[in-house]
């Protein structure tokens, strides 16, 4: 079981990013205008634009991390979206630090 994010725009908005940019992400049906600005989100709010990126929350979870690139999602079906939206997230959510957790469940 992988990360599940229940506020996603209180955890979008709280995380920095490598790279700016602006990305429809339709989350279990809903879209989210996510805009990156200097390595942080200046905005994160429904939306009625078209997705740029489709997925599931369990998706959402593993991008959020950084340890998954969005292209490696997208390739096991998890996320759906063109190529060039995937590049985008891939830089926007790319981390330098694996996600790592001590603790076993």
């Amino acid at each position: 079981m992988g990360l599940r994010i229940r506020d996603i725009a209180t955890a979008l908005t709280a995380r920095t990013y490598s790279a700016d940019g602006e990305l429809q992400l339709s989350i279990d049906g809903e879209t989210w205008s996510l805009i990156v600005r200097e390595g942080k989100a200046v905005r994160c709010a429904r939306s009625d634009a078209a997705p740029d990126l489709v997925m599931q929350r369990d998706a959402l979870g593993a991008l959020y991390l950084g340890g998954v690139s969005a292209a490696r999602l997208a390739r096991a079906e998890r996320i759906a979206g063109s190529a060039a939206a995937l590049g985008r997230a891939d830089r926007m959510f790319a981390s330098p630090v694996a996600p790592w957790c001590p603790e076993l469940f």
